[in-house]
């Protein structure tokens, strides 16, 4: 069976975080399409194995993520920016407002994954959240197609507005005593407070990695529901 060269990421596509992204630009690197909707926590798991794969290829995978609203209000952008800050997600995401890029690609359900060789040609899809061990094997065969190590500009995704005061992105909770525990996902800390909000100490150097250590040099990387994952996907409580 020959080769399938992948559909071109159209215009109709609202990149929300980045530069608007066409597969030609990332030409030479394995493209990996991750294809969520932000109401669904399997896709948000998705999202960071995905983001971790990411971190594991650096120098050949570019990984685009393409929302699809399930509810009208998903169509503001608005909420879709909120939702990628509030998951940390540092890949860049547009949202398919009229579904174009999931017919293309004849996507059924989310979370589903679309990888891209070096050549333009797709090399597999996969779905649901139990696939997760094939994808990586089949990210890692794909990497044999990569022919550049050059990183486009425009995979970067660009940095959001950040609120007043020290949290961004609370994503965990834990009460002990008179002592509250805060995981914040935005800045990949650990805050302990007084119930009456007063900051006592704070745990982490702000690196989305696991790392033992004194207060200013552990990393975290705090997760969906108020966990805590390393880099290998591993989960642990903020307590």
């Amino acid at each position: 069976m020959s080769p399938v060269p992948a559909a071109e990421l159209g215009g109709k596509l609202d990149w929300v975080n980045a530069d608007p992204q066409r597969l030609s630009m990332h030409r030479g690197r394995a493209v990996l399409l991750v294809f969520w909707n932000m109401s669904s926590i399997y896709c948000h798991n998705a999202l960071f194995e995905a983001g971790r794969l990411q971190r594991k290829y650096p120098d050949g995978l570019s990984v685009l993520g393409i929302h699809l609203p399930k509810f009208s209000s998903e169509q503001d952008r608005r909420f879709l920016l909120e939702a990628a800050s509030r998951l940390a997600i540092q890949i860049p995401v547009a949202n398919d407002i009229e579904w174009t890029a999931w017919q293309h690609y004849g996507v059924q359900s989310w979370p589903s994954f679309v990888l891209i060789d070096g050549a333009g040609h797709v090399a597999g899809s996969f779905a649901g959240d139990d696939c997760l061990d094939a994808l990586e094997d089949a990210v890692g065969l794909a990497m044999a197609t990569s022919t550049t190590t050059a990183k486009p500009k425009s995979l970067q995704a660009k940095p959001q507005p950040k609120p007043p005061g020290p949290l961004l992105n609370p994503s965990g909770l834990v009460l002990q005593g008179d002592q509250l525990y805060v995981s914040d996902a935005g800045v990949n800390r650990i805050f302990e407070c007084t119930t009456a909000g007063v900051i006592r100490r704070v745990f982490g150097n702000g690196l989305p990695l696991f790392l033992d250590g004194p207060a200013d040099e552990a990393a975290f990387y705090p997760g969906i529901g108020g966990h805590l994952r390393d880099d290998h996907g591993a989960v642990r409580r903020c307590a």
